[in-house]
């Protein structure tokens, strides 16, 4: 057997085993080349149902008598308290029940869920990055330019959060180069409760408009805009069950505060996330390749919604993870 399809193998063996520690054993089943355990099982450790339609399954709070997260067959993303979460692998609908993926139930599912019961997480220091700079302009356009724009913003979550007693430190104070692995080193040289990589958005199409946070793919999944599967396990891997209630709670909260279209929380192996030690996410906070979105964040109050957005989100994340 290769090195490669060991070291696949005994993570495969370690996730698993997870399942088991956390709570009875699940079932899983094979559907075509991926693993797939049922969501009634999955969820029935927290007192929630999984409800089963033709097309679409639900998992349902009976003590709160809500409805907490909608699955639809055959697609790669499910609303958990309509936040539009993505996942590695399509849900699907068969004999064997409504159905996840394995890893996506353990690393997505499960620490929704949670509700930071099994992720305790305590934040003093948090360190943003406005994302580019220096002879790295990123994106432009709206008479708008984003390295500018990033640290406008940033400026703007810096003085919300330290007026609710965090510390917090910014990558770079003005406009100057910074490769991607510097920021993460400063990140963990200040030794970094949370890292949030503020950023603008730009597509080929005018016509993608909306707010989407990006957290690490775990080991053993696709990233969103991919169907290929990696098995390699980075330092940021860590803090998967962490990221991904940090993302949820960010996007949630700019949603909140902008009215903004709904792009989602999905999942990459950016660089700036790939070395941290502490939960970090990427924040993409509107298109300048859409004429409206581009006029919205040319508006300093657009600015200062999207400012109190992250720190809402940040400060919600740090009081469920107490």
């Amino acid at each position: 057997m290769s090195c490669a399809k060991i070291k696949k193998f005994l993570i495969s063996l370690l996730l698993a085993g997870v399942f088991v520690l956390c709570g009875a054993e699940l079932p899983r089943f094979k559907v075509g080349k991926q693993t797939y355990v049922r969501l009634k099982d999955l969820v029935a450790q927290y007192g929630y149902r999984a409800r089963r339609g033709t097309t679409r399954m639900e998992v349902y709070d009976p003590a709160a008598k809500k409805i907490l997260m909608v699955f639809r067959k055959e697609q790669r993303h499910f609303y958990f308290n309509s936040v539009r979460i993505a996942l590695s692998a399509p849900a699907v609908l068969n004999g064997n029940g409504s159905q996840v993926n394995y890893i996506d139930g353990l690393k997505t599912v499960k620490p929704l869920l949670d509700n930071g019961r099994l992720h305790k997480h305590f934040v003093r220091t948090i360190v943003l990055d406005p994302g580019h700079g220096g002879k790295d302009q990123g994106a432009a356009g709206g008479g708008l330019v984003e390295k500018r724009l990033n640290l406008q913003l940033t400026k703007r979550v810096e003085l919300l959060l330290k007026d609710r007693g965090y510390r917090v430190l910014l990558t770079r104070k003005n406009d100057r180069f910074l490769s991607l692995p510097a920021r993460a080193a400063f990140a963990n040289a200040n030794r970094a409760d949370l890292f949030i990589s503020i950023h603008t958005n730009s597509a080929a199409s005018k016509v993608p408009h909306g707010i989407e946070v990006y957290c690490l793919s775990p080991a053993g999944t696709a990233s969103t805009n991919s169907t290929a599967v990696s098995w390699k396990s980075l330092p940021g891997n860590r803090s998967d069950a962490r990221n991904i209630r940090l993302g949820y709670f960010l996007q949630r909260s700019l949603l909140i505060r902008t009215k903004a279209n709904d792009m989602g929380v999905k999942r990459a192996r950016f660089a700036v996330l790939r070395d941290l030690r502490c939960p970090g996410v990427l924040v993409e906070m509107g298109f300048l390749s859409n004429k409206q979105e581009a006029a919205k964040l040319r508006s300093p109050d657009y600015l200062d919604k999207l400012a109190q957005g992250i720190a809402d989100g940040i400060i919600k994340y740090c009081a469920a993870m107490k």
